[in-house]
């Protein structure tokens, strides 16, 4: 997985797939311990950056994901292009992004939370085809993607779109709840 964050997804998959090894991209070295602690037993290998992709053997990856981190690239179709090199013929890639034309952006404006100076690329249906099937892929599968957040954050997200900026509200992740903020789920296939 590209892109991890603390493993909520990675954690899924160690438990309920059958990957012999776990090649994890994480820039963000504070997660780095919660990750060891989440795949404990596990052949994993956490590195440290985006361009420690080079380090992936060549066609050793059946599957991957990179969740909400397509926006963050300068270059995502350079990027992709080296990610395909990475994957076995057939591999699926799971693509989450957020959707510039869904109707959480048009009701938000210029305040929609997708809209953020660390998101250099936004996409939409098209835009996300495109650019992944140029690096060697076709789509098998588009959809709007709801998350799962707790009710809290969503609070914290209503305030910040009425302009009160950043609400210190008690934080507790117990409940989640399912809700479409205009994200799109992609699964492609490498050629």
């Amino acid at each position: 997985e590209i892109g991890p964050d603390v493993g909520h997804f990675t954690g899924l998959c160690a438990k309920r797939g059958n990957f012999e090894r776990l090649w994890l991209i994480e820039p963000n070295l504070d997660v780095h311990a919660r990750l060891t602690r989440e795949l404990a037993g596990r052949q994993a290998r956490i590195l440290p950056s985006m361009e420690a992709l080079a380090e992936v053997p060549d066609g050793a990856v059946s599957a991957g994901a990179m969740i909400h981190v397509l926006d963050h690239l300068l270059d995502p179709a350079g990027y992709m292009r080296e990610l395909r090199r990475k994957l076995r013929p057939g591999a699926s890639l799971l693509i989450v992004v957020h959707d510039q034309r869904s109707l959480l952006a048009r009701v938000c404006g210029d305040r929609w939370p997708g809209y953020h100076p660390q998101h250099p690329q936004m996409f939409d249906r098209t835009s996300l085809r495109k650019t992944v099937e140029r690096a060697g892929f076709h789509l098998t599968s588009l959809r709007k993607a709801k998350n799962y957040v707790p009710p809290v954050f969503l609070v914290k997200k209503f305030f910040w779109v009425l302009g009160l900026g950043d609400v210190k509200l008690p934080w507790t992740d117990r409940l989640l709840v399912p809700v479409p903020l205009g994200n799109l789920m992609a699964v492609f296939e490498a050629d």
